[in-house]
């Protein structure tokens, strides 16, 4: 699958794509748009991003998963190692430090990333900030071309931004822009 991002700058322009991607067969569930006019949004009846597009909610829960995780492993190696001779830790304690520890860093990683803006829309904070709309369109791989045709030709005065991936990776940074072919 692929994400692919456009940028316009008029809800009527954003609302044109919304039907003519849908009577292609793109589903609300694959098409979202990111906008400082929420109000807008929900006026013409278009499909707002989610916090999980709009906020690092999943981006940092999985970085603090991980961390609890080695957290819960430290901590275990820690107790096995201060245990006296002859007596041992389950490996069940074990196990639920561990777990405990990554469900911990999980739920306080997404908390820290509900104030977080996406790692994946961030690159075009200044453009939403200056009254664009970010179309988030998730395609399939045989579906993408069909896509790119269709705003090709109907819409060929929304540039496409970015293509990306719609999966998080809890080590980037920030996501680097791929740059759309000519």
């Amino acid at each position: 699958m692929k994400r692919l991002y456009y940028l316009t700058d008029s809800i009527e322009s954003a609302e044109q794509i919304s039907e003519d991607l849908h009577a292609e067969g793109v589903s609300d569930w694959r098409f979202h748009i990111i906008s400082r006019d929420t109000e807008g949004l929900m006026h013409h009846q278009l499909r707002a991003a989610t916090p999980l597009h709009s906020t690092n909610i999943v981006h940092s829960g999985e970085r603090g998963a991980i961390m609890g995780g080695l957290s819960g492993l430290l901590i275990s190696l820690l107790i096995i190692g201060t245990q006296p001779v002859g007596e041992q830790i389950s490996s069940t304690a074990v196990i639920l430090i561990t777990a405990l520890c990554i469900i911990s860093g999980g739920w306080v990683g997404a908390l820290s990333g509900r104030h977080q803006q996406n790692y994946k829309t961030a690159r075009f904070q200044r453009a939403i900030d200056a009254g664009q709309y970010l179309l988030i369109v998730d395609t399939r791989s045989h579906e993408e071309l069909a896509v790119r045709t269709i705003m090709q030709r109907y819409h060929p005065d929304v540039p496409l931004a970015g293509i990306d991936s719609p999966l998080t990776n809890p080590f980037a940074s920030e996501s680097e822009p791929i740059p759309p072919p000519r």
